[in-house]
């Protein structure tokens, strides 16, 4: 409701991010802190324009609540690191051809398509993603976390 209304009063869409604060100043902080986590998670899932505290956001905001911001790091680290360091030191994109990929369903033709790439450039880079995290990368449960891994890589943790 609220978003709804900044975003007529502004004359174009706004996002929010938003959670309770208990009396006192500390819990007045920490609602702020958690208000942006929710903010940056919000722009992260490509949901511009909306509004959410954190137990709207899902398992995002459960993993906002309940691990710390180190932990979530080394999750990252350990998921897709390898991926990361890949795209820093050469200045590839493979970390959003992955995320392309997952918000494609998993389809080639329309990954390529939405990355503006020849189907065979998109071929080779999935064989590169494949030898930096293991071949086993988009399937399962290993899917799910290379997925997350890199959403959260996005907000920041």
């Amino acid at each position: 409701a609220l978003t709804a209304v900044l975003t007529q009063g502004a004359g174009r869409p706004v996002t929010v991010g938003g959670e309770s604060a208990g009396p006192g100043a500390a819990a007045l902080v920490e609602a702020h802190r958690d208000a942006a986590r929710c903010l940056d998670v919000l722009f992260a899932l490509d949901r511009d324009g909306e509004g959410a505290c954190r137990d709207e956001l899902g398992i995002y905001g459960l993993l906002l609540s309940h691990a710390g911001r180190a932990e979530l790091n080394r999750f990252v680290e350990r998921t897709v690191g390898p991926l990361l360091a890949h795209d820093e030191a050469r200045g590839s994109e493979l970390a959003r051809t992955v995320l392309t990929y997952f918000g494609c369903d998993g389809s080639l033709a329309r990954t390529a398509g939405a990355l503006y790439v020849h189907v065979n450039t998109l071929y080779q880079r999935i064989d590169k993603v494949g030898a930096l995290l293991g071949a086993d990368w988009r399937h399962g449960d290993r899917a799910l976390q290379v997925h997350l891994a890199l959403k959260l890589h996005l907000t920041g943790s």
